[in-house]
């Protein structure tokens, strides 16, 4: 009696990723936009592959090619936080910072925690006059909170607060950030 196994005849693209990742991280985008199109060729729709290579064309300065690939990567993985972060970020240097911060949201839906959603959420809430101060309050107010007091949020929600000139609230949140402490890991 021989045991059959359910063997997957999928080729895995997790060593091109991880190669393409250290080059990423070297700074040698061409080379880690082949890895990452190799990867793509192979299986394109393995999660972050096309995140990869939408940051590696941003990071070239191909914004345009770069969004259509992380609107690819919510196509494809709707249900994963990073395809609408990178785009939400796409849209802020853009100025759609209504667009932006609805992207941040959905980012945030899926990963309430993540500091960096939170982050995208402060700048292009500061940046969109069309949004009260009232409301940007309550938004540094929950992005705080949200991400358990992170250094970084903190200091965002402070300089999204003196953009607008609320000076007293955002020296608060400075304070607030000097007074934070690292989550226990």
């Amino acid at each position: 009696f021989a045991p059959v196994y359910n063997i997957s005849l999928r080729v895995s693209t997790q060593d091109l990723h991880s190669k393409g990742l250290l080059l990423y991280n070297r700074g040698v985008y061409p080379a880690a936009l082949a890895c990452y199109r190799t990867a793509a060729s192979i299986d394109a729709a393995f999660p972050e592959t096309n995140l990869n290579i939408g940051a590696a064309l941003l990071k070239m300065g191909q914004v345009d090619s770069a969004a259509a690939y992380f609107e690819k990567e919510i196509i494809l993985h709707p249900d994963r936080a990073k395809g609408y972060a990178n785009l939400a970020a796409v849209e802020l240097v853009q100025g759609r910072f209504a667009s932006a911060r609805t992207l941040a949201l959905n980012s945030l839906s899926l990963r309430p925690y993540e500091p960096s959603a939170w982050v995208l959420l402060l700048r292009a809430s500061a940046n969109d006059r069309a949004l009260g101060i009232d409301s940007l309050r309550e938004i540094t107010s929950r992005a705080t909170e949200g991400a358990a007091n992170s250094h970084w949020v903190c200091v965002e929600a402070g300089a999204a607060l003196e953009r607008r000139g609320d000076l007293d609230a955002a020296a608060t949140m400075y304070l607030k950030g000097i007074r934070a402490s690292d989550p226990p890991i």
